[in-house]
């Protein structure tokens, strides 16, 4: 069988079309997540909102679900820690139930 110029082409674009749809399904899944997040935050920062304990847990599930998928994505980080120090914005600076939340959303590293 003789490969033409366009089978060669054909046979490279393929896999990479592959790994583009992938990469942009991982992206619009992220998205589902972030998306309904961010408005509850922005809610919350302008004070439209005021969240409980299990809408900031809501918020640290659905903010992790996302960095799986897009775990390059700053912005999702961003608002990780956000919703990680929101939640104990009110208590005092050492309120013990509040260090491990402030400590994890300080470093970024946002996971549950």
């Amino acid at each position: 069988m003789k490969l033409t110029i366009s089978r060669v082409l054909s046979l490279i674009a393929i896999p990479c079309l592959l790994y583009l749809t992938y990469i942009a399904g991982n992206w619009g899944l992220a998205d589902i997540y972030v998306s309904s997040s961010i408005t509850v935050l922005d809610k919350w920062r302008y004070g439209k909102k005021i969240l409980n304990g299990d809408d900031w847990d809501k918020l640290r599930a659905d903010l992790s679900y996302a960095l799986e998928y897009d775990p390059d994505n700053p912005n999702i980080h961003q608002y990780l820690a956000l919703a990680l120090e929101g939640r104990f914005a009110d208590t005092a600076p050492k309120n013990k139930e509040a260090m491990p939340s402030r400590r994890e959303g300080e470093s970024g590293h946002g996971e549950i």
